[in-house]
């Protein structure tokens, strides 16, 4: 089936709105994305008809053009991706690592901090077992955990974002602004109960009733656990050192 540019750019538009799945999207919210994109593209002034992005979405949803888009229609007039964690490649790749990290308890630079930390404890003349047991005690305490709040909140930054974000890419720095406001405006429990989190993550549906109490004191664990490791890595390089001067 032959596709012709302002249909692919009217495609585009609809898929990048509905991968952010933090907004609720109606039909009409659809065809004001098309014609700011048609604008924005091609200069295209006369807007884009309610058929037009109807007729868009069944195409997307079919596999004559081989979208197979799972589009779904909720509350009656709400869009949405069926697929909650359906998102832009590159943005889904940061989505899938964040998901590990939440599975491990555990962030990548942690882990890095961790293996760094290992890596100096056996480098030193003299191998410090009590260390070595502090830095797997530290792991072993991790696995304990129910959730990593941290991570939440970088997940959720992740999958939702604003108008002003582009949807293909992942901004660490902007995604600290938008967590510090999602701070701000709510509470943790109130946040992670909303509607779209809650089907991002259901496994805190057991948890979540606690999580006001329970963030500082896993925000406190975090920053233990990070000073325990550049302390760690400090003392067995000060030994290293002072054995190569000898």
């Amino acid at each position: 089936m032959p596709i012709n540019k302002n249909a692919l750019i009217r495609y585009m538009a609809i898929d990048n709105a509905l991968s952010n799945h933090y907004r609720r999207w109606t039909l009409e919210d659809l065809v004001e994305v098309c014609s700011n994109a048609l604008y924005d593209c091609e200069g295209i002034t006369k807007g884009v008809s309610v058929r037009t992005v109807q007729s868009d979405i069944q195409i997307m949803r079919s596999d004559k053009l081989g979208y197979n888009a799972p589009i779904e229609v909720y509350d009656h007039k709400y869009y949405r991706y069926a697929d909650i964690t359906n998102l832009p490649y590159d943005r889904g790749l940061t989505a899938i690592q964040v998901y590990n990290e939440v599975e491990m308890r555990c962030s990548v630079d942690l882990l890095k901090a961790f293996t760094q930390a290992i890596d100096d404890v056996l480098m030193a003349k003299e191998i410090n077992i009590y260390a070595i047991k502090q830095l797997n005690d530290i792991i072993k305490q991790r696995l304990q955990f129910s959730v990593d709040v941290e991570l939440l909140y970088k997940l959720a930054s992740v999958c939702f974002f604003d108008k002003t974000e582009n949807p293909r890419v992942y901004d660490q720095q902007y995604a600290e602004k938008k967590i510090a406001k999602w701070r701000k405006d709510k509470g943790v429990a109130d946040f992670f109960s909303q509607k779209p989190l809650k089907e991002l993550m259901p496994f805190l549906a057991n948890v979540n009733h606690g999580l006001d109490i329970y963030t500082p004191i896993n925000e406190q664990i975090n920053k233990t656990h990070e000073e325990l490791f550049r302390t760690i890595s400090s003392l067995s390089k000060q030994k290293t050192t002072t054995s190569g001067e000898k």
